[in-house]
């Protein structure tokens, strides 16, 4: 992922568990005394203990590393622990996958039935192709040329190609006549 992306999730991890905080009603910490006994006088309750805030944005991708679970970080104006800040971020990147696997797993079955279709297409185009030659080969044949004919034609070409190697290139020019009217004799047998 992008670090753009992966910084948009953060946000949206952060605000949504944010919004969730704000909707829950606080709770106070009291500690239980015994019914109709009161707390003694001598007691003076304390201040809350405050670890030190560190701002996320200051953060380096190897501080957050090297904080500890219960590191508090001021995410936006709010304390949050890191463990906790961790949760919220993987709950929101694996919704964000679970989303992403559902449409891509759709978009590759309509891929998949695309190809189908077009290689059925494409398969009855080819098999028509070779029904149509078949055909024309199967009307050529009452046109068959006598074996005899096109033996003797070919073995004049093999003898023309031999020559044609070593010749000079007067005696190549008369050679290509030659193959030319070959050429032209095996195409009026085949009509």
């Amino acid at each position: 992922m992008s670090r753009s992306a992966v910084s948009g999730l953060l946000v949206l991890g952060v605000v949504s568990f944010m919004a969730r905080v704000e909707a829950e009603p606080a709770e106070t910490s009291k500690a239980p005394t015994p019914a109709g006994a009161k707390a003694p006088a001598s007691v003076v309750p304390l201040a809350p203990v405050t670890a030190p805030m560190l701002k996320i944005e200051q953060l380096t991708k190897a501080d957050f590393d090297k904080l500890p679970e219960s590191a508090l970080l001021d995410i936006q104006g709010r304390r949050l622990p890191k463990s906790e800040f961790l949760a919220e971020r993987k709950r929101a990147l694996d919704a964000v996958a679970a989303r992403l696997q559902g449409a891509s797993a759709t978009e590759l079955a309509g891929f998949q039935d695309e190809i189908r279709r077009l290689d059925g297409s494409v398969v009855e185009a080819e098999n028509a192709k070779v029904r149509a030659e078949v055909a024309k080969l199967r009307a050529d044949s009452g046109k068959a040329v006598a074996t005899g004919d096109l033996d003797a034609l070919r073995r004049a070409a093999i003898d023309l190609r031999s020559r044609y190697r070593s010749a000079s290139l007067a005696e190549r020019i008369e050679i290509e006549k030659q193959a030319a009217d070959l050429l032209r004799k095996v195409r009026e047998m085949k009509k």
